[in-house]
């Protein structure tokens, strides 16, 4: 007979729906509501909604982690079912020890310089979603900030002036971002064709002027990719906050820096950054080496 581990009454939707009206009262990105929900929903239907939290058993939880595994998800997908039944199981003090998915680290492979020169020629800037599209993957590259971040951005969170822009990040937390020369260039270009945009409302709008998702960005990027022939590398939102780092770091750039403007709360991703430049620093050394250049001067 299987150890009970959940011990009250109430069911499992009910369960849920406290969770995420809890999620929506602490003003959590809608992002991280619709990943409980989505993820939340699979387990009750799994379980079947009639079903009580005292009628739950670690076993259940396990066999609907390998019902994922048997539909063929990835590790990764997998691993997000994990967590949202752990917050949901932590949001009711239940004690559980849900073992983690294993999942093999990926690392994504960034942009070269050439690639993101084509991908900046790529959109049409003599139109409006052209411009705007341009404008959006070269802040990406310049701040290395997160897609969803990019496109919360509004007018009063923009400082052409202090060449900076200012982000609301996980957990609702603001943090401000320096820019470069061409950033601050394209914004302005960009602002010029929004005047009618309140200053509170996100600057990123589709033709139609309705705010952009990070869907929609995704394929407009995906599609740039496939104009402009690039391949061997996903060609994503996220490989262009990848891009940023590595180059940050190449340049000479700080990991605390670093940290700060790409808004993580440690510094364990950021040290994956630093894996990044492996190979160029190699690259560098060999070109470089201090002890070659000596032996190479006396057989000379």
């Amino acid at each position: 007979m299987p150890k009970r581990i959940l011990q009250q009454s109430k069911s499992i939707v009910a369960a849920k729906e406290e969770l995420i009206r809890s999620s929506e009262a602490r003003n959590l990105s809608h992002r991280t509501i619709e990943f409980y929900d989505d993820r939340l929903n699979s387990f009750v239907t799994f379980l079947g909604e009639k079903t009580s939290l005292d009628n739950i058993t670690l076993d259940d939880i396990n066999a609907f982690l390998v019902s994922l595994k048997d539909k063929g998800l990835s590790p990764g997908s997998i691993a997000g079912y994990g967590r949202a039944i752990k917050r949901l199981l932590k949001f009711h003090n239940i004690p559980i020890n849900i073992d983690k998915v294993k999942q093999p680290k990926k690392r994504i492979t960034p942009f070269s310089k050439e690639q993101i020169k084509k991908l900046l020629a790529a959109p049409d800037k003599k139109t409006f979603s052209g411009l705007r599209d341009f404008t959006i993957m070269l802040l990406m590259l310049d701040c290395g900030t997160r897609v969803s971040e990019l496109l919360g951005l509004t007018k009063d969170k923009i400082n052409l002036r202090g060449w900076s822009i200012t982000v609301m990040g996980k957990g609702g937390k603001e943090r401000t971002i320096p820019i470069g020369e061409a950033s601050v260039s394209a914004l302005k270009n960009y602002l010029a064709q929004i005047e009618d945009i309140p200053n509170n409302e996100p600057i990123f709008v589709s033709v139609y002027n309705e705010p952009m998702d990070r869907h929609g960005v995704w394929r407009k990027i995906n599609n740039y990719g496939k104009k402009a022939g690039i391949t061997g590398v996903r060609v994503s939102p996220h490989t262009f906050r990848h891009t940023f780092a590595k180059m940050f770091l190449l340049n000479g750039g700080d990991i605390e820096s670093l940290q700060k403007m790409m808004g993580h709360e440690t510094m364990n991703m950021v040290k994956e950054y630093l894996n990044l430049i492996d190979e160029d620093v190699a690259r560098q050394h060999r070109k470089y080496s201090p002890a070659d250049s000596i032996i190479r001067r006396r057989r000379r």
